[in-house]
């Protein structure tokens, strides 16, 4: 049989008041249960994850780059300093608390670096190979470790490479 057909057979058997007055009891009913289980209705407008909606972002643009108004991605003159500026290190050595044979240890050292100091440096047991590569932008041929060369057809120099950085 039908649910509908079978809807429609028990119906009958009711007057319309009863009807309406089970009707008004099953309302009343989930009113009650609204009182109970509040849940917040309210729509929590908090987003979560990427958080592109914010106020006065443009779309598509993300925090993480560079603006024009950050500077240079590396810094291209040396810091200009009026002074010599102390060294730190010699402060925290002399107020750190060290042992007998740490501070003997500190002296050696020290000796050893001043027998050192005026001595030639050892020649390098390595040759480093360099190669001749063009530039395929600017055409600046330049001699450069053949470390960092991948593809001699495929280099730029360090001026054109940055160019995208600008």
């Amino acid at each position: 049989m039908n649910k509908k057909e079978d809807l429609r057979r028990l119906l009958k058997g009711f007057s319309k008041e009863e009807i309406l007055d089970l009707l008004s009891d099953a309302v009343e009913e989930k009113d009650e249960q609204k009182d109970f289980h509040t849940i917040n209705n309210q729509k929590n407008n908090k987003r979560r994850g990427k958080g592109s909606r914010k106020r006065g972002q443009k779309k598509g643009s993300s925090s993480k780059r560079r603006g024009g108004n950050k500077g240079k991605a590396c810094r291209v003159l040396p810091l200009e300093v009026e002074e010599a500026r102390p060294n730190r290190f010699e402060e925290f050595i002399e107020k750190a608390p060290l042992s007998q044979s740490e501070k003997l240890e500190l002296e050696e050292a020290a000796k050893e670096d001043k027998k050192n100091k005026g001595a030639e440096r050892s020649p390098r047991s390595r040759q480093s190979s360099v190669v001749e590569v063009e530039c395929r932008i600017c055409g600046e041929i330049e001699s450069v470790s053949s470390a960092i060369v991948n593809d001699a057809s495929r280099w730029k120099c360090n001026s054109c490479a940055a160019q995208a950085c600008e």
